[in-house]
C-alpha cells in the first residue's frame, strides 16, 4: 500500500532539512507503578502518539498503591536521522483507573507523563532499557523499552486505522484519553467531580454493523418427514450448508434446491429441539458411554449411572444418574468371628505365604499382610508432590464456604508475592546503580593510583639518584680520612725531610 499524503509531505520536508527516515519497532514492557492513590481500586497502562493507542489490561492496585501488569505492547514509529542523533519524537504515558464504585464507571486519567523515546533507539541491537519515569501529577511506573531497527520496512501509514488490536474491546480506555482536564476526578473527597472530556472519534471500521442476512423460511415437502437412510443424510447436509450459510456474514448465498422440513417439538422425547424420527432395525445402534476421566470418577465413587435400552422412537438414551444407594449393613461381631474361626479351621494353605488366607491369619495373630513398597516416589521435590497433594484436597473439596476461604487465602498469598517481587525488584535496581556507582569509583580510582605511582616512581628515582651522590662522596672523604691517618702515622726522617722539601722548596 503507497504511503498516504500526509506521509510523505512529511518525509520530504524531513528530507530538505537532511535528515534520513528510518523505521523502527518499539516494544514496550510495563512492568509496575507505585504511588497510585488509595481511591483508584483498578488501573491501566496507557502508550499513547496521536491517534495510534496502546493498553494494557485493567489490574487490580495493592494496599501499598502498587499495580502490575503482565502486558507487551508493540508499535512501529519512523524516526529521522540528522548525522549520529535521532530528531525528537514523544509519546505520552497515561494511567487510567476505575474507583470501583459502579459496574459502568468509565476510566480516567490520573497520572501520565511525555517521554522521548527516540533517545533510546540506535541502529545497533542494545537490548531492553529498564526505566523509571516519573508521572505527573504523583506515581511512577517502571517499564522496560527494546527498540529494533526494520531495514527493510515501508513507511508507516498516518491512519486511525493504526490503533492496536489490545485497543478494541469493551473493556477499552476511556474516550478522554485527549482530553485536557484528565487529572481530575480523583482527589480523595469524593463529593468532587471531573469535569466533561472531549471524546476522541475512532475509525468506522471498528465499529461497523455487520449487514443483516434476511431470515429464510423453509416448508414441508409432500410425502412427511424423511424416513430412509437416504433421506436422513439429505436433511443433514442440508442442515451443515444452512449452519454454514449463517456463519457466513455478507450478501446472502443462493437458495437450496433442499430445503429443511419445519422443526418442532410435539413429543417430550424430543433432542435439543429437533424431532425424533423412527429408524429401522437395522439402522439402530447401540449408544456407548464414554469413559470418565480418573478424577471424576474419584469424585463419585459413590453414584451409579444407568443407561435406558434403544427403542425405535428415541434415537439417543441419555444416562441420568441415580440417588446415592443405601449404605451397606454394619458386619456384627459373631459375624467376623465365625469368619474368623472358618479362616483357621481351612485345611487349605496357600502357596508361598501369598494368598488370601495366609494374609489374614498374619493379620490375626499380630502381623500385618505384605504391602507392595514402591521403589521410588513418583515426586522428586518434596514442594511438587505437596502441590499435587494440595490440588487433589482442592479438588475433593464439596463445602462452598471452604473453596471461597481458601480462594481468599490463595489471593492473599498472591499479593504477598506480587509485593515481595516488587520489593526485590526495587532491591535489583538499587544493587545496578549501586554497583555503577561503586564502578566508577573504582575507574577513578585507578586513574588516581596510576598518576600517584608515576609521580612516586619519579620522586624515588631522583631520592635514589641523590643518596648515591652522597654515598660516593662520604666514601671519598673517607677514602681521603684514612690516607691522612696512614701519613701522620710515618715518623721516618725521610718522611720528614719530604715533608720539608714540599713545604720549603727553595
Amino acid at each position: 500500500m503507497a504511503p498516504s499524503v500526509g506521509r510523505r509531505l512529511a518525509d520530504a520536508k524531513q528530507r530538505f532539512k537532511g535528515r534520513q527516515p528510518l523505521r523502527f519497532q518499539l516494544e514496550l514492557t510495563p512492568y509496575f507503578a507505585d504511588g497510585v492513590p488509595s481511591n483508584i481500586k483498578r488501573a491501566s497502562f496507557l502508550w499513547q502518539r496521536g491517534p495510534k493507542l496502546q493498553y494494557t489490561s485493567f489490574s487490580d492496585t495493592s494496599t501499598d498503591g502498587t499495580v502490575h501488569w503482565n502486558d507487551a505492547l508493540t508499535q512501529t514509529s519512523t524516526l529521522y536521522r540528522s548525522g549520529n542523533t535521532f530528531a525528537q519524537k514523544e509519546y505520552s504515558f497515561k494511567l487510567q483507573g476505575v474507583k470501583g464504585e459502579s459496574k459502568d464507571e468509565r476510566p480516567r486519567t490520573f497520572a501520565k507523563a511525555q517521554i522521548d523515546l527516540a533517545a533510546y533507539c540506535s541502529c545497533e541491537s542494545s537490548g531492553t532499557r529498564d526505566l523509571i519515569v516519573e508521572l505527573s501529577p504523583h506515581g511512577r511506573v517502571h517499564v522496560g523499552v527494546m527498540t529494533t531497527w526494520l531495514k527493510n520496512s515501508t513507511p508507516e501509514q498516518d491512519s486511525l486505522t493504526d490503533l492496536s488490536y489490545l485497543s478494541i474491546g469493551p473493556s477499552g480506555p476511556s474516550s478522554t484519553v485527549a482530553g485536557d482536564q484528565d487529572l481530575d476526578g480523583f482527589d480523595e473527597q469524593p463529593a468532587l467531580k471531573a469535569t466533561p472530556q472531549r471524546k476522541v472519534a475512532f475509525s468506522h471500521s471498528l465499529s461497523m454493523p455487520a449487514p443483516k442476512r434476511p431470515s429464510r423460511s423453509f416448508s414441508i415437502p409432500a410425502g412427511g418427514p424423511p424416513t430412509t437412510n437416504r433421506e436422513l443424510r439429505s436433511t443433514k447436509s442440508s442442515m451443515t450448508l444452512l449452519r454454514q450459510d449463517n456463519a457466513v456474514v455478507g450478501t446472502p448465498a443462493l437458495e437450496r434446491t433442499k430445503t429443511m422440513p419445519t422443526l418442532q417439538v410435539d413429543t417430550p422425547r424430543s433432542f435439543a429441539g429437533f424431532q425424533t424420527v423412527p429408524l429401522e432395525e437395522s439402522d439402530l445402534v447401540t449408544p456407548t458411554i464414554p469413559r470418565r476421566p480418573r478424577d471424576d470418577l474419584r469424585a463419585n465413587l459413590h453414584r451409579k449411572t444407568k443407561s435406558e435400552p434403544v427403542t425405535p422412537d428415541m434415537a439417543l438414551s441419555i444416562p441420568e444418574d441415580e440417588p446415592c444407594s443405601p449404605p451397606a449393613p454394619e458386619r456384627r461381631s459373631t459375624d467376623l468371628e465365625e469368619a474368623y474361626s472358618t479362616l483357621l479351621s481351612s485345611e487349605s494353605e496357600d502357596e508361598g505365604g501369598a494368598g488370601p488366607v495366609a494374609s489374614v491369619r498374619r493379620w490375626w495373630t499380630g502381623g500385618k499382610p505384605k504391602r507392595p513398597q514402591m521403589p521410588h516416589s513418583p515426586f522428586s521435590d518434596a514442594a511438587e508432590a505437596a502441590r499435587v497433594a494440595e490440588l487433589d484436597a482442592i479438588n475433593r473439596e464439596t463445602d462452598v464456604e471452604a473453596l471461597r476461604a481458601r480462594c481468599r487465602a490463595l489471593v492473599q498469598d498472591r499479593d504477598v508475592a506480587q509485593q515481595e517481587r516488587a520489593q526485590l525488584h526495587r532491591k535489583i535496581m538499587r544493587m545496578d546503580r549501586d554497583l555503577e556507582q561503586m564502578e566508577l569509583a573504582k575507574k577513578g580510582m585507578q586513574e588516581r593510583l596510576a598518576v600517584s605511582e608515576d609521580r612516586l616512581m619519579r620522586i624515588t628515582r631522583d631520592d635514589t639518584m641523590t643518596s648515591l651522590v652522597h654515598a660516593k662522596l662520604t666514601l671519598a672523604q673517607t677514602d681521603y680520612d684514612n690516607l691522612e691517618l696512614q701519613a701522620c702515622s710515618l715518623s721516618s726522617p725521610i718522611l720528614l725531610s719530604f715533608r720539608l722539601t714540599l713545604h720549603f722548596p727553595f
